[in-house]
């Protein structure tokens, strides 16, 4: 066959007659025995290698009267280095700007609509994905005495506080903050506070500042229970008259002290317009940094994980992140990888039975290297194109961009956190061929694969409806420079692993790691120059960059079939023959071909001449001798 000159991926699936698996809940999949030793598992044979592409059939076999999951691997025959879960990653291309949704107050009024949600019983609650955080009443040092007072509640705010993992600096979490600051509280400080004010108006202060628990009309929401935690901290609750009767709330924190050449210092708006409070020029100087000084513990972000869209924060670098644990896991060429928990009371991905469970709160943060808003942008380009996951199908086999932010001069990308890659999947389990849950969940993996691929593919001319997007020679492709996407290193260490993924979803796979992710015009999509393909080398990559020939979206697909058969060879004959004496055969055979010590295990063999351009590839015979599994053959 010719290399890398196979049809677009539509038509190889047209030509293929490859239905839709039905879904399957992944609950029900058949159970194997440790070293293949299992119900039409194939004997211990001499290894050898063959494939007849006319001759592969699947044929469906009786499930089993106890499905189960696939079996683990065992600690005596596993043979691997040690574990500790997978990141994801982008990378770079240039930026159109236009679904990044920057977010202007710390995410105070997703907050708000969070709790209003999750404390209501509102039918719209799954919009936001509520967290049941911990509740304070199992921390008995936080409750406050019968007897409240200023310094008794700032007290409890201090035992509160925990420590930031990333900043080493307390922060109070949201879910204390509205333990702590309830009506009543406010209520009993202002009466202290304000001893000869009517009691009417300082009921009507109460919902102004916490809200009123047992309704969810705006009026009602707190609007300024920041702002109180933060005079409670200075003792200078009287200072609130400030804010309410000039409609200032918590969305205009963080503020910061403007000093202007022989003048005193003023509390300004942290905007780019820099909007001057006057209402707050009769605050002595102290008053000044000490609220600027205490606003730090009080004001933490609330990222909202993306509905629709994608969220970015701009905070500054005295912002303290609310995050329980940092732990840096890669270092890479665009950037340093983190895998990091974020306090529960601060995001809305939830624990509900449909979202992914008991790491919800685990998220894997790239800090780019690069201080640039261009390098910044180009990282976020893909995500942009690819829009929001659709709803409509189930969850797309790629990785979602969960948030962005800006921290100090840094820039940050928040990805969910995997549970490893393809190649450590196929280390840890085993699968059972004659399982037909198995079989199915095979099948939906690789083709869900198949249209993730496509959807980098073809990027912003696919719809919501998952329509087969325009041919090459529409107008709506020709004047668009930028149309057409490349990945450019699909490999099994770039499709990650999830355990448990949303809406139910087990063993779930996604293309990650779009570093080398490149974009074309439509009439230049099959005539990229090699040598403009950067960084890319490996087991994987097609024989047209040996050539020194154009670079195609068929790049693409050469690796994705390298990795599909890889994939069902360790689905018939398990890991180590796929991932060891498979690849040993390849780098035995090109040793020999090339006459070298050092063997590559690339599935092709170059065919060099003096003349570079007459140089031919063809398919290693380790890779076309790889035989199917005989249970899975007609008779």
């Amino acid at each position: 066959m010719e290399l890398s000159t196979a049809a677009n991926i539509d038509e190889e699936l047209s030509r293929l007659g490859i239905p839709q698996t039905p879904k399957s809940d992944g609950s029900k999949a058949g159970t194997a025995h440790q070293n293949g030793a299992t119900t039409g598992q194939i004997p211990p044979q001499p290894w050898s290698w063959r494939f007849n592409g006319a001759d592969f059939r699947i044929t469906e076999t009786c499930p089993e009267d106890s499905p189960g999951e696939f079996q683990h691997v065992s600690e005596q025959i596993k043979n691997t280095r040690s574990f500790d879960g997978c990141s994801s990653d982008a990378g770079g291309s240039s930026c159109s700007f236009i679904s990044i949704v920057p977010v202007r107050d710390m995410g105070h009024s997703a907050h708000i609509e969070w709790e209003s949600y999750s404390s209501g019983g509102s039918n719209k609650r799954n919009e936001l994905r509520t967290s049941q955080s911990e509740p304070l009443a199992s921390q008995p040092h936080v409750t406050l005495d019968a007897y409240v007072d200023v310094q008794s509640v700032s007290d409890a705010i201090f035992a509160a506080s925990q420590t930031s993992a990333s900043e080493n600096r307390s922060y109070l979490p949201l879910d204390a903050l509205r333990q702590l600051v309830t009506p009543s509280v406010v209520r009993r400080l202002l009466g202290h506070a304000f001893v000869h004010s009517e009691p009417g108006l300082l009921d009507d202060w109460v919902f102004e500042i916490s809200g009123k628990e047992t309704t969810l009309t705006p009026g009602r929401q707190p609007r300024r229970r920041k702002l109180f935690a933060i005079l409670i901290l200075m003792e200078q609750v009287q200072l609130i008259r400030d804010f309410i009767e000039n409609d200032l709330d918590d969305r205009i924190l963080p503020l910061q002290i403007k000093r202007e050449a022989f003048q005193e210092p003023v509390i300004q708006l942290q905007t780019e317009t820099g909007i001057i409070l006057d209402c707050l020029a009769h605050w002595h100087t102290r008053h000044l940094s000490s609220f600027v000084q205490w606003q730090e513990t009080i004001c933490t972000p609330f990222f909202k994980m993306p509905g629709r869209e994608v969220h970015y924060y701009e905070l500054n670098s005295k912002t303290i992140l609310p995050f329980e644990t940092y732990k840096l896991v890669r270092v890479g060429g665009y950037g340093s990888v983190r895998k990091v928990s974020i306090h529960p009371a601060h995001h809305n991905c939830g624990t509900a039975p449909n979202e992914r469970g008991k790491d919800s709160r685990d998220f894997a943060i790239k800090q780019l290297h690069s201080e640039s808003p261009e390098e910044y942008e180009r990282e976020v380009e893909l995500f942009e194109r690819l829009g929001a996951q659709s709803q409509k199908h189930g969850p797309d086999h790629l990785i979602q961009l969960q948030l962005t932010y800006k921290h100090g001069q840094s820039y940050y990308l928040v990805f969910p956190w995997a549970d490893g890659n393809l190649c450590e999947f196929w280390e840890r389990h085993i699968a059972n061929p004659s399982s037909h849950f198995e079989v199915i969940w095979l099948l939906e993996q690789l083709l869900g694969l198949v249209h993730a691929l496509r959807k980098i593919h073809h990027l912003r001319t696919m719809p919501d409806s998952d329509i087969v997007p325009p041919v090459s020679d529409s107008p709506q492709i020709l004047f668009d420079d930028k149309h057409w996407g490349r990945h450019g290193d699909i490999k099994p260490e770039n499709i990650l692993w999830f355990q448990e993924y949303k809406e139910s979803h087990r063993n779930f796979l996604v293309i990650s790691d779009f570093g080398l992710t490149r974009f074309n015009s439509a009439d230049s999509r099959s005539r990229v120059a090699h040598d403009s393909v950067m960084g890319f080398s490996g087991s994987y990559r097609p024989p047209d960059l040996d050539l020194k020939g154009n670079i195609s979206q068929r790049y693409d697909i050469w690796s994705l079939g390298c990795v599909f058969l890889e994939f069902v060879s360790w689905f018939l004959v398990g890991n180590f023959r796929t991932r060891k004496e498979f690849s040993d055969a390849r780098i035995v055979e090109d040793r020999i071909h090339t006459g070298s010590i050092l063997g590559e295990d690339q599935f092709f063999n170059l065919n060099s001449c003096q003349d570079t351009t007459c140089s031919t590839a063809g398919v290693k015979a380790s890779v076309l001798s790889v035989r199917c599994n005989p249970t899975l053959r007609d008779p």
